[in-house]
């Protein structure tokens, strides 16, 4: 982090050879400067490089749901939501991006630490990476397409275990499975907008990408083939858990089924045998040493009958 607190890195493209800077104090052209959006000091550094009052209200605010806006001929306001991809964090827990061409210039605003911005930092420090401000923009589109898809890949995976094991699946696994849904709806639920803000951009003809109109394109394909992978893979967890839930319910129902046949194999039983045990003068057989033996033989042929009765009505 720079002394200026909000200024955290800084890249002049101007000679074609990017260079990182170390005086913040004039803003030029053909610059990346990547700020701390949260820090207290940064809307009054926007104001004083001509970002409008409304535009910094927009930059800080929190609600950050993607979106692209034009502002003026060749400057223009995006929200770009990532992956999360810091260390103990959730992926679907997505950050935030904020990217401001302004005076030929680009801005990048975030809140929390961007893995994508990371690494493309650490290819500029090895001489390597962009060399235009135009290159960069769409370079931040491809690492933020590339991180999602690389996440989408571990769910393909996950989904394909939990189809190969899908009957024998334990209530972990369930839950699991469950959890993944939950992610992917959060994931859904920002990487659409995000789309339609790309398809926006593209439709914008800015002076900025001419020169980089196809790859601009081609991160918009790839957005939206994301969106739409996430929407099948919902689709098709719903399968999967439709799938567990009828055979639980199958399961449940063929239970009770067989807790129905006892019931009724035993309901006769058990009112004999509740009956001959109550002890009461006039019971029969009490003074006969055989009347056990033949009240038992009574009952092996009724339960008997009962099973051949069941089975000609087709219960067993």
């Amino acid at each position: 982090m720079s002394a200026h607190g909000y200024m955290i890195d800084a890249w002049d493209f101007s000679s074609g050879s990017p260079k990182q800077l170390c005086d913040f104090g004039t803003f030029t052209p053909n610059c990346w400067y990547h700020c701390q959006r949260t820090d207290e000091k940064l809307p009054a550094w926007l104001a004083s490089i001509g970002v409008s009052h409304e535009l910094i209200q927009a930059i800080v605010a929190e609600d950050t749901r993607p979106r692209f806006q034009k502002v003026g001929e060749e400057s223009f306001f995006m929200i770009l939501r990532g992956v999360n991809l810091n260390p103990g964090a959730e992926p679907d827990d997505m950050l935030t991006l904020g990217l401001l061409y302004h005076q030929g210039s680009l801005i990048t605003l975030r809140r929390r630490q961007f893995r994508a911005i990371l690494s493309l930092r650490e290819s500029l420090e090895k001489g390597e990476g962009p060399e235009s401000v135009a290159d960069l923009f769409v370079c931040i589109l491809e690492l933020l397409n590339a991180r999602i898809s690389d996440v989408l890949h571990l769910t393909e995976t996950f989904i394909d275990d939990v189809e190969d094991q899908i009957d024998s699946l334990n209530r972990s696994q369930q839950q699991e499975l469950t959890q993944m849904h939950r992610r992917l709806l959060k994931l859904n639920r920002f990487l659409r907008p995000q789309t339609a803000a790309l398809d926006a951009l593209a439709q914008a003809n800015l002076p900025l990408l001419t020169h980089a109109s196809q790859r601009l394109l081609n991160q918009k394909d790839t957005a939206q083939a994301i969106s739409e992978t996430i929407t099948s893979y919902l689709d098709y967890i719903w399968v999967l858990r439709e799938h567990m839930q009828q055979a639980l319910s199958e399961a449940m129902n063929r239970n009770s089924y067989w807790l129905s046949m006892v019931a009724g194999v035993f309901l006769p039983l058990g009112f004999l045998t509740g009956l001959f045990g109550i002890n009461i003068a006039g019971m029969p057989g009490t003074d006969d040493p055989t009347a056990f033996a033949l009240f038992c033989a009574g009952l092996g042929l009724l339960g008997a009958i009962e099973y051949l009765l069941f089975r000609r009505l087709k219960f067993l």
